[in-house]
């Protein structure tokens, strides 16, 4: 039972991968190469867990969940981070808990343990001193052996937004809201293909699962999947595959996608809701109408991607 049969049959998802934007690639390698002059002979497992180099990280991650968010309008959507050693995710714990966890906005819930669940608001509405609970609202986890079922609950019932772990919940965790997947280690052939397939599950409107790249995982991600191919293509027959028989989104097939629906668009007025109204109001073949919606649905999923690895 191929990936392409899972799909069709509507049981998962497709997977977009993005890269991370230039400025950030920057910033991070900035923080890199600090920490190495500062700490000359260190091992490299120590600077990718170093606080100069996981605060970005982290400010990178809750930005672009909340913009993740906020685009899809749906703020039930979650996320895990999957970090290369269990030091950076003790790491970007803690600064979670400092920087982006109000001590006034703390829940008075308590779970079985004891615990205090924090409840945090994005860096904005900490300065603005808004209520929280919104789009920008996050309470994250550090995935322990010990605290696995709890958190696992709990993030299923919507009440933990995001997940830190490092080699666990990779393989066999199914949490449909789990939509977006940062890779921060190298995760190599079965193992990667279990690891990416953790945001294939559908879930409400969703078309697509996202995977953010920090590990460079191109040359793997690109092996793995040609190897799925391969394997598929001796089942099927290549000639008798589809763009959708594909697990994994190519650049160029989203390019293709994106330039179709910029010709289904370009007759309405995308740019006045008002006038784009009126114009939907006046067509009466539901087929065109379901054009325009899948048109609009590819712009906003697959343009972000094509934008975030620098396509034109």
């Amino acid at each position: 039972y191929f990936y392409n049969a899972s799909i069709a049959d509507g049981y998962t998802r497709r997977l977009i991968r993005e890269d991370i934007g230039s400025n950030y690639k920057i910033r991070l390698q900035e923080a890199l190469n600090s920490i190495r002059v500062k700490s000359h002979s260190v091992k490299e497992s120590d600077v990718y867990a170093h606080r100069t180099y996981v605060q970005p990280l982290l400010d990178y991650v809750i930005n672009d969940l909340q913009q993740f968010r906020v685009k899809n309008e749906d703020n039930t959507l979650g996320g895990m981070v999957v970090c290369n050693s269990k030091e950076q995710a003790q790491m970007m714990y803690r600064l979670f808990l400092e920087k982006y966890a109000d001590e006034t906005e703390l829940d008075n819930e308590r779970d079985e343990d004891g615990a205090t669940v924090y409840r945090s608001i994005s860096a904005g509405e900490m300065e603005a001193k808004k209520t929280p609970c919104r789009i920008g609202c996050y309470r994250a986890a550090l995935i322990t052996y010990e605290t696995r079922a709890k958190w696992i609950e709990l993030f299923k019932d919507g009440k933990i937004d995001l997940l830190i772990v490092f080699q666990m919940l990779q393989t066999g965790f199914d949490a449909p809201r789990l939509k977006k997947l940062y890779l921060h280690r190298m995760v190599k052939e079965h193992n990667l293909l279990q690891t990416l397939t953790r945001v294939n599950r559908p879930y409400k409107e969703m078309k697509y699962g996202y995977v953010v790249d920090f590990a460079n995982i191109e040359e793997e991600y690109s092996k793995t999947n040609r190897e799925y191919q391969e394997e598929l293509e001796h089942e099927v027959g290549k000639d008798n595959l589809k763009y959708t028989d594909r697990l994994l989104v190519t650049m160029e097939e989203a390019k293709s996608r994106v330039d179709e629906a910029r010709k289904v668009l370009d007759p309405y007025e995308l740019g006045n809701p008002e006038i784009f109204s009126r114009q939907l109001n006046m067509e009466d073949d539901r087929e065109v109408v379901r054009s325009i919606v899948r048109s609009l649905e590819d712009m906003r999923s697959l343009q972000n991607m094509l934008t975030a690895q620098g396509s034109d």
